[in-house]
């Protein structure tokens, strides 16, 4: 399966490698090919994320099968409507998403 990583921290203070690290291993341990991570150094709560945003463009030309996030806030912290549009963006698109850390109801 083709897999996209996003991971996102808040400030250039924090590393985002923990986050990296867990995810690449998780998709070798399962067999999945990492075609594109994508690493955002904002807000979680701000809309405008250039590597948010060239992952939701790769994901509708189907670049990838499952975008994997360490965790949903790590995804947005723009409250629960816009998550869950980004999630259903993703899913319209014919591309599955998955937490690393926590099981997300469908």
């Amino acid at each position: 399966m083709k897999v996209a990583i996003y991971a996102r921290v808040s400030t250039t203070d924090q590393d985002n490698q923990n986050q990296l690290a867990q995810l690449r291993k998780y998709c070798d341990g399962h067999g999945h090919q990492i075609v594109q991570e994508y690493v955002d150094v904002c807000s979680g709560g701000k809309a405008e994320r250039k590597q948010l945003d060239l992952m939701l463009f790769h994901a509708s030309q189907r670049r990838f099968d499952l975008l994997l996030f360490w965790s949903l806030d790590r995804l947005s912290r723009e409250g629960v409507w816009k998550t869950i549009s980004y999630l259903e963006e993703l899913s319209g698109y014919g591309v599955g998403y998955k937490s690393y850390n926590r099981a997300i109801p469908r």
